[in-house]
């Protein structure tokens, strides 16, 4: 973070060199954009915005985005003229685009839209809306190409009308970058203003919103303000997450005003643009969230299945089974073993049954019926394992969310992917693994490759024999799961490991865990662990199914560290069938168990919010930023209310 924001510093610095006359308005016309002065109607008074252009507007023949910078000035301009230089020129990941910079005469008055003990005369902001509305904006789109992007940045107090034209003119911008934001002494008008916009929660449809605060700012000692735009945030991603896209970030060592908050406000904004990308030939999308589920249509019904190489044929669920009423006639009863303690009693269709994923269609005559929603939620409709991927090559891109399969590794370019020789026996496989699990004890092996795992690295619980890690391994964190997987119920430590070593990798401090399962997968002797998601998820993958090898390259997620939850518990969306999160399992000793959580608990509603309004592509960050949370939750035929901090379990 320091070496950007110093790399932005440098910028602005040989711009503000090269320019020694800067403060001559005539340099300012010629050097940095032009001062435009207005007439305003509806303010009744002189106003005035400096526009700048892209260097290449007058030859181009494009349209550009606007930006809008409120509290408009020279450093203003100069200030964003520079971070979109460096963006779309130098990394070329934003478009150029047109600056126009509106600058204050009455500051306090057009930013405040109520009185408070900040400002006690007739606020403008209203008025101020309507002069950027219905004067400026037209202005600038009748002379100037521009597209219909447009974007509006405020900060400190223009934070605050920012806000104002988020909550009640959502649409007449399609981004926001709101920089120290702020509810001063006026936080019950915007929660009233908030509750009223979100009864109209369509008029946030593809907005985009970035806010930030430094939590070092010497005018939030207290970090009220924080607490508040922390709260609010959560709300918007909770009315709108489904709809729309926002981002609050908190930089820690950072005070007011962070600088380095326009540079990323424009990244994300136009990071945007790389989850619209078209897929790659060939490609089909996933769905990644800890589990890589395909879309695909069995026997003419939709689902999402989990792709599981620890699992090696197509499975359904059960209440997938039953609400699509499949008419099989070929069916037997059987017991099949997996993660967890018992063996699940099930269904087995023993007719022939086509699935289609993107342009593949694997056919199989022998399809197991699992209870899988109870361990994986309402969003799991089955699984698909290795059996029709065996004689191919799978390109697995976290990042984007697609698979591709190849049928030639000469056909992919692999020059700069770490090769890994993986072992197979029977259907399964398996990639050597060191482990330091401290200084003086390290686990080399086999582990078995599970991209059906949702976790970072577990030991079986012969390892955990082996290796003494009960009384080997003194901070650990005992966990328990009902539902831990198709053979139920769980145990295991979660504990943090020095380092691990994949390849030519190397990560240090993994939260990890150790298993003390006595029978069920876990328990298995004939590897020492299993290898998830948590890992794989930081590298572009190929799984060279033919010749038994995995290449790995670095992704953008390579450097993230490893964190041990704060929540306490595991829970499993169950909203489509049962109203409701399902608790499935907790960690012993944390707040959430001390204060009366219990599994098999039905999580109705978070902070006042019904778990029916928190969509499951927005549950992915939604306690991320939560420092404590109530949880409503239902008990047999009670109603109770949990309080606790959310707190890393280490």
């Amino acid at each position: 973070m320091k070496a950007r924001s110093q790399a932005l510093i440098i910028i602005i610095l040989l711009i503000s060199i090269g320019l020694p006359q800067i403060l001559n308005g005539q340099d300012l016309n010629l050097k940095i954009g032009v001062r435009v002065p207005i007439k305003s109607e509806i303010l009744n008074e002189q106003r005035s915005v400096i526009i700048h252009l892209p260097d290449n507007y007058d030859n181009s023949g494009k349209s550009y985005p606007v930006i809008y910078r409120l509290d408009g000035s020279m450093d203003i301009m100069l200030e964003t003229v520079a971070t979109i230089n460096r963006l779309s020129v130098t990394e070329e990941i934003i478009p150029e685009m047109i600056v126009v910079a509106i600058e204050n005469t009455n500051r306090d008055r057009d930013m405040w839209p109520v009185k408070n003990r900040y400002y006690s005369n007739e606020p403008g902001a209203e008025k101020f809306l309507k002069f950027i509305e219905h004067e400026i904006l037209p202005y600038i789109e009748k002379d100037y190409r521009t597209t219909e992007h447009r974007i509006i940045c405020g900060q400190s107090l223009s934070s605050v009308f920012t806000f104002y034209v988020l909550l009640t003119k959502p649409n007449l911008f399609d981004s926001y970058i709101i920089i120290s934001g702020a509810f001063p002494d006026s936080e019950k008008y915007f929660n009233e203003l908030s509750q009223k916009a979100f009864l109209q929660i369509d008029q946030f449809y593809d907005k985009e919103i970035f806010i930030s605060n430094g939590l070092k700012d010497p005018l939030d000692p207290d970090s009220r303000n924080h607490k508040q735009i922390l709260d609010f945030s959560n709300t918007l991603r909770c009315k709108a997450g489904n709809i729309s896209r926002s981002k609050y970030v908190a930089y820690e060592n950072e005070g007011h005003v962070p600088f380095i908050s326009l540079y990323d406000g424009l990244r994300f904004i136009f990071d945007s643009a790389e989850e619209e990308f078209e897929l790659p030939t060939g490609a089909f999308p996933i769905v990644y969230r800890g589990h890589i589920y395909i879309p695909g249509n069995a026997d003419g019904i939709k689902g999402n299945f989990v792709f599981d190489t620890g699992a090696s044929n197509l499975y359904y669920d059960t209440t997938y089974y039953a609400d699509n009423e499949f008419r099989y006639e070929d069916l037997l009863t059987a017991k099949l073993p997996g993660a967890g303690t018992k063996p699940q009693d099930v269904i087995v269709i023993k007719d022939t049954v086509d699935f289609t994923f993107g342009n593949y269609l694997y056919r199989t005559p022998r399809v197991p019926v699992l209870k899988l929603k109870p361990i994986l939620g309402d969003f799991s409709d089955g699984i698909i394992g290795l059996e029709y991927f065996h004689q191919s090559i799978m390109e697995i891109n976290y990042e984007r969310e697609y698979i591709r399969i190849y049928s030639d590794i000469g056909s992919i370019n692999l020059s700069d992917y770490c090769k890994i020789d993986l072992l197979k026996e029977g259907n399964r496989l398996y990639i050597p693994l060191k482990v330091n699990i401290n200084d003086t004890l390290e686990i080399s092996g086999n582990f078995q490759l599970d991209f059906g795992a949702g976790g970072t690295i577990g030991l079986t619980s012969s390892a955990t024999n082996k290796f003494n890690l009960t009384e080997t391994i003194d901070i650990k964190t005992p966990y328990y799961s009902k539902y831990a997987g198709v053979g139920g119920e769980s145990s295991r430590f979660d504990f943090m490991a020095a380092s691990v070593e994949i390849g030519d990798f190397a990560f240090n401090n993994v939260c990890m865990n150790f298993s003390t399962d006595k029978s069920g997968a876990m328990a298995s002797d004939k590897h020492l662990g299993l290898l998830g998601n948590r890992i794989y998820d930081r590298f572009h993958v190929y799984i060279d199914f033919i010749n038994h090898d995995l290449y790995l390259k670095p992704n953008s997620k390579y450097e993230d560290l490893f964190k041990f939850s704060r929540l306490g518990f595991s829970y499993v969306d169950r909203n489509q069938s049962m109203n409701s999160w399902i608790v499935t399992g907790m960690y012993i000793g944390c707040n959430a168990e001390k204060q009366g959580l219990e599994i098999d608990d039905k999580i109705i509603a978070v902070n006042e919010i019904g778990v029916d309004q928190i969509s499951y592509e927005s549950q992915k960050g939604f306690f991320e930023r939560l420092s404590e949370i109530v949880l409503t939750v239902k008990r047999k035929n009670e109603l109770l209310d949990i309080k606790f901090k959310l707190e890393a379990i280490q």
